[in-house]
């Protein structure tokens, strides 16, 4: 299994396209589609759902893969904090990468599954006045 990891991480990494972006650039915008996912390699970004900002993403953090594998609109916009160095990966590499290794990609898809469930169910919950803030 570890060799079988190993080999679908250069598969994926030989796909990879580096981009930069600069302080408040959108990287992904909520609500629109999307053909990659991003991998952060440096900087910081803010991730921001209806206009807020909920969290950071730092070296080492992906996102965009729920616009990938389900083919839903993004579920938040992303800006860059300060110069970010990313590394992309589009939609037909990624299945390609996906259809050679089935059982990892089951192991992705199950995580991206579970983000867009929360993703759903955050704004629902925030109509409830108990998770209203």
């Amino acid at each position: 299994k570890g060799c079988q990891e190993e080999q679908f991480i250069k598969d994926v990494v030989r796909c990879l396209h580096p981009q930069r972006y600069e302080n408040g650039e959108h990287v992904i915008s909520e609500g629109e589609g999307g053909n990659e996912m991003y991998f952060v390699s440096r900087g910081e970004l803010t991730v921001m759902v209806e206009e807020k900002n909920v969290h950071i993403m730092k070296d080492g953090d992906f996102f965009g893969e729920l616009a990938l594998i389900y083919d839903t609109p993004r579920t938040a916009t992303i800006l860059a904090c300060g110069t970010s160095q990313l590394f992309v990966l589009g939609k037909d590499d990624l299945a390609s990468v996906f259809e050679k290794y089935e059982q990892l990609a089951a192991g992705i898809k199950r995580t991206a599954g579970e983000r867009l469930r929360i993703s759903v169910l955050l704004p629902m919950l925030k109509k409830v006045p108990l998770f209203a803030q």
